[in-house]
């Protein structure tokens, strides 16, 4: 016999096939969840009832995980650099929202996030990258909480791969006379920069924003004050480095 909730008009019911499903009604409309089991329905009644009080809409109870992300994407342009926007959307698109994008944001639960996770291990992805999807999901479900559209997030209880942190190796004095030699005896044009590389430390993306006139001969210092970025399409950009002291001279 369905259980019955005075506030909304929310009900559990089993159904035939042994699964739970619980219902409740917003202004005449009515919302539905199923679960394997009748636990899963109370959790998913009670937070669902608690956020129609505090003014829970139809429409947002509908609303996609999918849809919401790509409206989490636009919110957060102003405050994030581009490569970062990128590399969101192209995690929201390729990893989030093929597989999961078309649950409702509402019924996100944290074992289809830790299958998400667990099928991409399978599949042969990196625990860096399953690390990757898991920051920008976390992130975006947290916005959700802030508006109300979430009681808890999800992603919050999930168990992430340990990562491997391997011991950087260096060259010794010997490797890197050999290392600059052999550069100038076979990749001449390129030789300045394996030098500047090895005597200051600058990044790959920094030496490769370089301009003439970030040098000042008269002084021996360079500037660091831009890097070169990779775009979609083969197109190149030069951005300010992202922090304050990425900004410095070199002497």
């Amino acid at each position: 016999m369905a259980k019955r909730r005075a506030n909304h008009e929310g009900t559990i019911f089993k159904r035939k096939n042994g699964t739970w499903r619980a219902q409740v009604s917003i202004l005449g409309r009515r919302l539905s969840f199923s679960a394997q089991n009748q636990k899963t329905c109370q959790e998913w009644l009670k937070e669902t009832i608690s956020q129609i009080d505090e003014g829970y809409s139809y429409s947002s109870a509908q609303t996609t995980l999918k849809r919401f992300l790509m409206d989490w994407l636009v919110s957060i342009q102003p405050s994030r650099s581009p490569g970062t926007l990128e590399m969101y959307q192209s995690t929201v698109e390729r990893e989030i929202n093929q597989r999961i994008g078309h649950l409702r944001l509402k019924d996100l639960r944290p074992d289809q996030i830790q299958s998400l996770y667990d099928l991409r291990l399978a599949e042969g992805g990196s625990p860096h990258t399953i690390k990757r999807i898991h920051k920008v999901l976390h992130c975006a479900l947290e916005q959700g909480v802030k508006l109300g559209l979430l009681v808890r997030n999800p992603a919050s209880v999930v168990s992430l791969p340990k990562l491997k942190h391997q011991e950087m190796r260096f060259f010794n004095g010997k490797q890197v006379k050999q290392f600059l030699w052999t550069a100038k005896v076979f990749e001449e044009e390129l030789y300045p920069l394996y030098y500047l590389a090895i005597h200051t430390g600058m990044r790959k993306s920094e030496l490769l924003g370089l301009r003439w006139d970030d040098i000042d001969w008269e002084h021996s210092t360079i500037k660091v004050q831009r890097q070169l970025r990779w775009k979609k399409g083969g197109e190149v950009e030069f951005p300010t480095p992202k922090t304050r002291n990425g900004i410095r001279t070199i002497i």
